[in-house]
């Protein structure tokens, strides 16, 4: 189990969230795509329709942790996350990948280095609009299912990775 700092705007104060990364990866109904070392999901409590993470299956908590092997299955799957949404949204897409590492001054052992997808995007064609009450209470209506997103992003998978080089496969519905 981790924890993450999350700023909370009802509270208006940060408040620590546990989150168990491998429930994510065990559950086998929200992976899109995974290589040796990392694996690409739309976590269960994602907040935009495609939102996508990558976890690693080491306990790197920065960038500069990673061997030249390391940082070429997170470019991996850092290529597959953009293949998949330009497949999914067309070539004129937005999105942000933010990288989180540990802070740089303290010890956390329990922080994992990973890295979160967000487009503001439901189609080719739909953009996601967060209402007032969303930002104003900092809770999202999420636009789907979550399982049903993802599925909905390894379909688009199986047609983005015919096209690029790419280390990893598709996950599977089980």
């Amino acid at each position: 189990m981790s924890h993450e700092l999350r700023w909370n705007p009802l509270l208006r104060e940060w408040i620590i969230v546990s989150i168990d990364r491998s429930q994510e990866i065990e559950e086998k109904s929200r992976p899109i795509y995974g290589n040796e070392r990392f694996t690409l999901v739309l976590p269960f409590f994602a907040m935009w329709p495609l939102e996508m993470h990558i976890y690693g299956s080491i306990p790197a908590k920065m960038l500069n942790e990673l061997n030249e092997q390391l940082r070429l299955m997170l470019a991996d799957a850092i290529r597959a996350a953009t293949a998949i949404y330009e497949e999914c949204l067309g070539e004129d897409y937005a999105y942000m990948i933010i990288f989180h590492q540990a802070p740089s001054k303290g010890e956390y052992p329990e922080y994992r280095l990973h890295v979160e997808f967000y487009s503001p995007q439901l189609s080719k064609e739909k953009v996601k609009y967060a209402a007032g009450i969303e930002w104003g209470a900092g809770t999202f209506t999420y636009d789907g299912v979550p399982e049903e997103r993802a599925a909905q992003l390894r379909e688009a998978g199986a047609t983005a990775l015919t096209n690029i080089e790419h280390l990893g496969t598709l996950s599977r519905d089980t």
